[in-house]
């Protein structure tokens, strides 16, 4: 039996049952873990039974965070719901970075070779590997599903490897190098895509993320807008470069 202070207890329900998120204080880092959710049988007013599930993974579908703060559960804090937090970090991010490729990156690139100005946009993409942290262990709560982790840090890993190879082709003007690069933007568009709409399924902002949010909050909206980029360097007519070029040394 857990001591004084050891445990803390979230009123919820469970098919109609009273409940509890029932939370053990971890001594490592002074939080208190996700531990049982306690479903509760009354008779007469009175507890006839208790049953314990120990599956912490069950918190999230009762929207239950997978850990509690040494304070929370004692007393009753006013914060910023979790959702709305990562929209105005998420848009604000996807703002400014708008505005750097409007300002500054598309002037650049607009006068230079497609393979050439492809380049630096795939760089933002390799290093997509840092999505892999979500692997592992212990760097989310333990209320997020495994299926997620790996959706999601298998998908950045691949999109990685593919970045990597078509700055090589890119590099070295091979055939292919194009065909490279509009496979690294769809493979990483339907990453994120599938990224996003998981995160809603699993209501993953309610858990712990570590370094994670920062990642998705400040480099996901860097990847949109190099997507954007590199899409408009894809279409871009490779007959206009010559002229650009010619006229760049003409001046």
């Amino acid at each position: 039996m857990a001591g004084p202070g050891h445990s803390r207890l979230i009123a919820t329900r469970a098919n109609g049952q009273l409940a509890f998120g029932h939370y053990r204080l971890d001594g490592t880092t002074g939080r208190y873990l996700a531990h049982s959710l306690d479903i509760l049988t009354l008779r007469d007013h009175r507890i006839a039974e208790i049953t314990a599930f120990v599956l912490p993974g069950l918190f999230g579908r009762f929207k239950l965070s997978s850990y509690l703060e040494a304070l929370q559960g004692l007393v009753r804090q006013k914060t910023m719901k979790p959702i709305l937090l990562f929209s105005i970090q998420f848009t604000l991010s996807l703002a400014a970075y708008a505005l750097i490729g409007l300002w500054y990156v598309v002037p650049r690139l607009s006068k230079k070779p497609r393979e050439t100005a492809l380049q630096p946009l795939v760089w933002v993409h390799a290093f997509r590997m840092i999505g892999g942290t979500v692997l592992a262990p212990g760097a989310v709560g333990i209320g997020i599903p495994i299926l997620f982790q790996k959706m999601i840090g298998y998908g950045d890993l691949i999109t990685a490897f593919l970045a990597l190879l078509a700055l090589a082709a890119l590099r070295t003007r091979s055939s292919w190098a194009i065909s490279l690069v509009w496979l690294v933007v769809v493979v990483g568009m339907l990453d994120t895509i599938n990224a996003i709409i998981q995160s809603m399924r699993y209501d993953v902002f309610t858990h712990a993320l570590g370094v994670n949010w920062v990642i998705v909050t400040i480099y996901v909206p860097a990847l949109l807008v190099s997507s954007a980029l590199i899409l408009w360097q894809l279409v871009r007519s490779p007959v206009a470069e010559p002229t650009a070029a010619m006229l760049a040394a003409r001046h």
